[in-house]
């Protein structure tokens, strides 16, 4: 697979116009972007609309990004990188998974740490096969692959969702804060705003084509993540009439986000927290913002259900309950749901 192609925009320009809301200076835009002059900037804004940037341009109070187009975010998101990687945008997809299991088999080398992102999916989907609705400009879905060692699929599930979840929480609490409200993790997989489910995660662990011991093992973690969502967005389900209750995004918390900044910083987030963050560290934040510890609850794992009280979180083995006849189980992310 060819190595990224040198950046199409300044990505120093989008970064300055990405991270206020308020309008910039010819001047102020043009000492942030590294140009000589002012008289450069013109060309540099048409690139940004060429990759379809949309500005609101004001002859007096200067320069404002209203939304970044898909165009210029594999290159933003390469620049946010420490590291080299595979990104990959896509204006519609099937499936963001799907997509990062092509990849997989035909570059493996190629494949860890990789995004594969889509502004639309016809056919997204969620945990246990559940449908994911996200209309083109309202949610962030992406795939995200990471390297695993462990043989377990279970374990490497549970691990990774668990890293995730606390990465995706401590993103959006940096524009949840301008309202004093903070994010909460009902496990398994379940980012929650005010009791509502904001974003949502699927880890799926693959083998790479490789033969006999060059044979690999890959995770390919599933985020969809609620940005521009409104009731309006959400399909007329008869078999789920309460759907809209359950679900908010920050466009719902009237909270404006453009979808590449959260991207960015969550794609650092994750980064850190699968890579570099002591699972011990991860474990208390978890408990920190858990939404089942201490509480009674119900639920089904590999069709068995079981009722008792939520203990603990095991980073590799899942959930840690006590029954209600005293005895302490296991459950892991994979297969395991919250009935009540």
């Amino acid at each position: 697979m060819p190595g990224p192609s040198a950046p199409i925009i300044n990505t120093d320009l989008l970064h300055a116009l990405l991270a206020t809301e308020t309008h910039l200076s010819a001047h102020t835009l043009a000492d942030i972007a590294g140009l000589s002059d002012t008289a450069n900037l013109p060309a540099e804004l048409q690139r940004l609309r060429q990759a379809g940037c949309k500005l609101d341009i004001n002859p007096q109070h200067g320069i404002r990004l209203i939304q970044a187009g898909l165009g210029c975010w594999a290159d933003y998101l390469q620049s946010c990188s420490r590291q080299t990687r595979t990104i990959e945008v896509y204006q519609q997809t099937a499936s963001t998974q799907d997509a990062a299991r092509r990849l997989i088999s035909h570059h493996p080398t190629s494949a860890d740490k990789a995004l594969i992102i889509a502004d639309k999916q016809t056919a997204g989907r969620g945990r246990l096969g559940r449908r994911w609705h996200a209309p083109a400009g309202t949610c962030l879905t992406f795939s995200r692959i990471a390297k695993t060692t462990s043989p377990n699929d279970e374990q490497a599930i549970n691990r990774l969702t668990f890293a995730t979840s606390i990465a995706i929480a401590q993103t959006i609490d940096h524009w949840l804060s301008t309202r004093g409200l903070r994010s909460q993790i009902k496990w398994p997989n379940d980012i929650q705003v005010d009791g509502k489910k904001i974003a949502g995660i699927l880890v799926e662990v693959v083998q790479s084509n490789g033969l006999g011991n060059l044979r690999e093992h890959f995770a390919i973690i599933g985020v969809g993540l609620n940005i521009n969502l409104l009731a309006k967005h959400l399909p007329d389900d008869p078999t789920d009439p309460a759907l809209p209750s359950r679900i908010t995004s920050l466009a719902i918390q009237n909270i404006h986000a453009d979808r590449l900044a959260v991207l960015g910083r969550l794609m650092k987030e994750m980064d850190y927290a699968l890579d570099a963050v002591p699972p011990d560290t991860l474990l208390d934040q978890w408990r920190q913002r858990s939404t089942l510890i201490g509480q009674h609850v119900r639920l089904q794992s590999d069709g068995r259900e079981y009722t008792g009280e939520v203990a603990d979180l095991d980073p590799n083995l899942g959930l840690i309950l006590r029954t209600t006849n005293g005895s302490m189980v296991h459950l892991p992310a994979a297969t395991t749901t919250v009935l009540l």
